[in-house]
């Protein structure tokens, strides 16, 4: 405990410069456009845009902090344009002043398919220098906070025991885009080894039933052969 005596004020002083700064409770959020946005404090980024939020209306509002973080990050979405800003927290800040600059897009679905079929394999998005890889499930992968512009995509695989990776393709990404959500679509030129050989068998190679004629096909010249010969008769 600090003395609270005038004898002690000296050693009082010091206690309160060593004693930790209280944590804010709230932080008030400047946007530069009205939006009707979700907003969350988080301990960690996520991958994907979180579930339940708190949602405002306008171009200022307050968010709350959870009792007990100490630090971590400030996420807001806007909903209708589907982009999100992010920022970290350290505990102190009160005010946070979100600009143009800020939005990204909240959330890019990369799918990879070999003849319409999903494929498995490691997407890699690359944007503004940065590289960020996620596991195709479902030949699909959801990379969060985008950066807009010039993006490029490939996808890694294992074919036949070996592993490939497909040409890079180029993508533009706007922040005023016509779907929240932007799909990329990648195809791959061999069978991953996640597909059956038997699927890669009808997808590659035409059916044995388009190849021979039937029984009955195969008689039938025959039988016609026969009927003129008993006509000429």
């Amino acid at each position: 405990r600090c003395p609270r005596t005038t004898t002690a004020f000296g050693v009082w002083l010091l206690c309160i410069a060593a004693a930790p700064p209280s944590l804010a409770t709230e932080v008030k959020v400047l946007l530069d456009h009205e939006a009707q946005v979700r907003a969350w404090a988080v301990p960690k980024l996520p991958e994907s845009v979180p579930s339940a939020g708190a949602e405002f209306v306008g171009r200022e509002f307050s968010l709350s902090i959870p009792d007990g973080m100490a630090q971590g990050w400030l996420i807001v979405l806007d909903l209708e344009l589907g982009n999100v800003a992010y920022t970290a927290w350290d505990g102190a800040l009160t005010l946070w002043n979100v600009k143009q600059g800020d939005w990204r897009i909240a959330e890019v679905e990369v799918r990879a398919t070999y003849e319409n079929k999903p494929a498995s394999g490691l997407a890699v998005l690359r944007s503004q220098g940065r590289e960020s890889t996620r596991l195709l499930g479902g030949g699909s992968a959801t990379f969060f906070g985008i950066a807009p512009g010039d993006v490029s995509v490939l996808v890694r695989y294992v074919s036949q025991g070996a592993q490939h990776e497909t040409v890079p393709q180029r993508f533009q990404l706007e922040l005023q885009r016509g779907e929240a959500k932007p799909v990329l679509q990648v195809s791959l030129p061999q069978a991953p080894d996640d597909i059956p050989a038997a699927a890669r068998e009808v997808t590659s190679e035409p059916s044995k039933s388009a190849q021979t004629p039937s029984g009955a096909r195969k008689w039938l010249p025959i039988f016609i052969a026969l009927v003129v010969g008993v006509a000429a008769l």
